[in-house]
């Protein structure tokens, strides 16, 4: 189970606060405040009630007593019979009452069924390409700076147009020497699950279906908004300097 100290810190990062910021709140120093992250310090009743109070915690999960942080006494008994989280029980709740998700359930009752072996090994193989990808691509590029000695490169988008291109021929190299293709096997479980989801009826069912887009109106309205704009005059003038006006798409 964490520290008080960890509590605090994670519950500090969680609300995106400084530790200025929650010291002021609850009525302590910054420096007072950082010992109690760092466990060298424990606060008196009356700083306790007051973090408790700012992060909407219970003193008992905050002093160790419960692993669950909440106030709710039957949220805290569901947690410490079942065992799952607080997030969990509040998610289960909010599915029991929702009428609408009530009703959704035989869609998702027959999307569980229809869920293969292939479908969740194409969704592995996607989700192991996608992550090793990114990590290859990631301490390859410190590697790059180093060999290179570039300073203060954090990303692939603050690399010269010329180090773009070797950083990214050199990366397929090596992705290759990986057998990664995150591109292809994104095709591939992409492929499956939309076979899936094509397979389940919706009928009869509480989804809005007016936002089923069919193919006409895919048609139509994307018709209507390359005549309605002229992106290609934009792309023009923005090339050449001719607007200051930032770009509405990424290109």
């Amino acid at each position: 189970m964490d520290s008080f100290g960890e509590k605090i810190k994670g519950l500090r990062k969680k609300e995106n606060k400084t530790q200025s910021e929650v010291a002021d709140a609850v009525g302590t120093t910054q420096q007072t405040l950082r010992r109690y992250e760092r466990g060298e310090r424990r606060p008196d009743i009356d700083i306790l009630k007051n973090i408790a109070k700012y992060f909407n915690a219970s003193a008992d999960y905050l002093l160790g007593i419960s692993e669950y942080n909440t106030l709710d006494i039957e949220e805290r008994s569901a947690c410490e019979y079942i065992g799952f989280d607080v997030d969990t029980i509040r998610t289960l709740q909010y599915w029991s009452k929702n009428e609408e998700l009530k009703a959704m359930k035989h869609i998702i009752s027959d999307i569980l069924k229809r869920i293969t072996p292939d479908l969740l090994n194409a969704y592995l193989v996607y989700y192991y390409d996608q992550y090793n990808e990114q990590r290859i691509r990631d301490k390859s590029l410190k590697i790059y700076c180093e060999k290179n000695k570039l300073k203060n490169i954090d990303s692939f988008d603050e690399l010269s147009p010329k180090d773009r291109y070797v950083f990214n021929q050199t990366i397929s190299d090596v992705l290759e020497h990986y057998e990664i293709d995150s591109a292809q096997s994104s095709f591939k479980f992409e492929k499956m699950l939309k076979e899936l989801m094509d397979s389940i009826s919706i009928e009869n069912s509480s989804l809005n279906t007016s936002k089923i887009a069919s193919d006409e109106s895919i048609k139509s309205t994307f018709s209507n908004a390359l005549s309605s704009n002229d992106y290609q005059k934009e792309y023009e003038d923005i090339t050449k300097g001719k607007t200051n006006n930032a770009p509405k798409r990424l290109f």
